[in-house]
């Protein structure tokens, strides 16, 4: 994320759209359950309202995944369930989160991307920002 200083602005920033009045999510094609760890490790998980990804062993599982137990009630909620993973693509979701929070207009709600193709498909559904990746993350 980038150091302390990095995440301090994070912090500031993600806190002051939240009062005033945005919801935030995050859409992967990660894991859902390590993206809710690294966000609460770092202390930003509680600025969004939810994580969309993927769920399960959709990547695989190895030798030692298949030793280990059912998960703790803790990791079954950083793991995330099928809600979680309910999106097909992120401008379908995006459009699906606007009409349950009734927003009406293209321009009330933002995808922030790094990757060109969804910018594009983003396009009919929101205003899309394009980020480009750095040595330290996002710029």
């Amino acid at each position: 994320f980038g150091g302390r200083e990095r995440v301090s602005e994070l912090d500031g920033m993600l806190a002051d759209l939240r009062a005033g009045g945005v919801k935030l999510y995050v859409c992967t094609k990660g894991l859902v359950g390590v993206v809710q760890h690294i966000l609460g490790a770092v202390g930003l998980r509680q600025h969004f309202a939810a994580v969309y990804g993927n769920v399960g062993s959709i990547y695989g599982q190895s030798p030692y995944d298949a030793t280990l137990g059912p998960p703790s009630p803790e990791e079954a909620r950083l793991l995330g369930g099928p809600a979680s993973a309910d999106w097909v693509s992120k401008d379908a979701l995006v459009g699906r989160l606007r009409g349950e929070l009734g927003l009406t207009e293209r321009g009330e709600a933002c995808l922030v991307e790094d990757d060109p193709e969804e910018i594009q498909r983003a396009e009919a559904v929101c205003r899309p920002l394009f980020v480009e990746p750095s040595a330290v993350g996002m710029r």
